[in-house]
């Protein structure tokens, strides 16, 4: 197998690492005009340290937000996520999708690879779900004690249904994209390969190992096997 096609996987696997770790995955926002809005998002990375998100906030939302006004002071009531087990496995299983590299035979690296690949996908969207319903839950409970303190122009907040204050923001899609694209290339190359049966009884697209290829066999005419008398030319 060319040495490029056990390249693209890992690398495919790493970006995946990094647009989950680095991008925002989820988020908290609220947005009125002629008011502000304010928006705290959750990364891979702080989910898995259980740490605060980072805040913008503009306009009056800068200094109230409701239930947001505790994520901007940064005191205890944050919204929490409480899924850095959850999220650590995620990381983990797309890192152990990288190490299927590792693994000598292709056809079974390819499949692992695929396999992997749909488990950390998986593991993603449990984590998304999971890390909403926690936020959501969060904003409840900071609404029985922030939305009755609110100024007259935010009183608006107190008919907003909270779970529609939680998004999900591009570092889930993209990193759910690059999994699927890894998941359906790696089964293809495996099931493309059972169609076309190698002389060997291998899969074609599989046969071919790692390395130098072999070296031809040599020529009929030169070929004798060890038992076999030389023949001598007719008489004339």
């Amino acid at each position: 197998m060319k040495r490029s096609t056990r390249i693209l996987s890992p690398a495919g696997f790493l970006l995946a690492l990094l647009l989950f770790l680095l991008l925002p995955f989820v988020s908290v926002s609220c947005e009125a005009p002629m008011i502000g809005s304010a928006e705290a998002s959750y990364n891979g990375a702080t989910l898995i340290g259980n740490g605060k998100p980072s805040v913008d906030s503009t306009g009056l939302m800068a200094d109230q937000s409701g239930p947001l006004k505790s994520v901007q002071s940064g005191d205890d009531d944050t919204p929490a996520t409480d899924v850095s087990v959850l999220a650590i496995i995620s990381a983990v299983l797309i890192a152990a999708g990288a190490a299927t590299a590792l693994l000598p035979r292709a056809r079974v690296r390819f499949l692992s690879a695929g396999v992997v690949a749909l488990l950390a996908g998986a593991g993603l969207v449990t984590l998304q779900l999971i890390t909403r319903s926690h936020l959501s839950s969060s904003l409840r409970e900071a609404a029985g004690k922030d939305l009755s303190e609110l100024p007259e122009e935010l009183n608006f907040m107190k008919g907003i249904r909270l779970e529609d204050l939680v998004h999900t923001k591009i570092g889930f899609w993209l990193a759910i994209i690059v999994l699927g694209a890894l998941a359906a290339g790696n089964i293809a190359i495996v099931l493309l390969g059972k169609t076309t049966p190698a002389p060997d009884g291998g899969f074609a697209a599989l046969a071919t190992p790692d390395g130098p290829p072999p070296e031809p066999a040599p020529d009929d005419a030169l070929w004798r096997r060890p038992h076999s008398p030389p023949v001598d030319p007719p008489a004339p």
